[in-house]
């Protein structure tokens, strides 16, 4: 197909657009960049996702096109909940204006009461817990969420990713990279960096390698049926304190 497109481009209709995605960047020697650029009316276009405070300037803009208005603390409730995905995030922003109408602007109690990643903060607030070693609330948390009906393997995960970052965060620090590039490489958001980075401190890189091996050996065991699912999270909490 792609050794027939350049022939087939100039036989194009005028009325007719033809449009390609790829979902990484083409290099120069690409058929399809090759055709773009040789064409009169080709082109190629770049659509990278925003990272870090460019979502909360994506969120304020994407209500201000929609007619509505809302407020700082909300847009940075609802970037840091939803993250940079893009499609997801204009769902909510849809939700929450039609929720609050022309009247006012959305407050972050509407964000708390809409958007149902906000109802998931507990998770947040868990693995932030084990990232200051507060054990005790980790445990605390980590019982309402199984009895809430969150599935261990989800926490799981969550857990997972929350200190593969910090042992990131922390790694980069050794070598030296700023607190601005190290939330631009891991597409952090500024909130979220800015929490991570103070946890980082408490552990050393030893310290979050094991942690990481651990949870690994514990996601394997899980999943081969060596331990039940409770049982392996209420054992790591416990074990992070050491």
């Amino acid at each position: 197909f792609l050794q027939h497109l350049e022939e087939y481009l100039d036989r194009l209709p005028e009325t007719t657009r033809l449009v390609f995605v790829e979902r990484s960047d083409t290099k120069k020697s690409n058929l399809l960049h090759k055709c773009a650029s040789k064409s009169d009316h080709g082109y190629i276009r770049k659509f990278t996702p925003p990272k870090g405070g460019a979502i909360d300037r994506w969120i304020t803009e994407r209500v201000r096109e929609k007619g509505g208005r809302i407020e700082p603390r909300a847009v940075n409730l609802l970037a840091t909940f939803v993250g940079n995905d893009l499609r997801l995030l204009d769902q909510e922003i849809e939700k929450l204006l039609t929720y609050v109408g022309e009247e006012r602007p959305v407050a972050k109690a509407d964000v708390e009461l809409l958007v149902s990643y906000v109802r998931e903060a507990d998770i947040f607030e868990m693995v932030d817990a084990l990232g200051r070693r507060d054990i005790r609330r980790a445990m605390e948390l980590l019982h309402r969420l199984l009895e809430g009906g969150q599935h261990p393997l989800y926490l799981l995960y969550m857990i997972t990713r929350q200190f593969r970052i910090l042992l990131q965060i922390k790694e980069l620090l050794a070598k030296g990279t700023s607190r601005e590039d190290i939330t631009a490489l891991l597409s952090l958001h500024p909130y979220v960096a800015q929490k991570m980075m103070r946890q980082a401190p408490s552990f050393s890189i030893a310290e979050l390698e094991d942690i990481y091996h651990r949870l690994l050996e514990l996601d394997v065991a899980v999943k081969t049926g060596g331990m039940q699912e409770p049982l392996a999270l209420s054992l790591f909490v416990a074990e992070v304190r050491r």
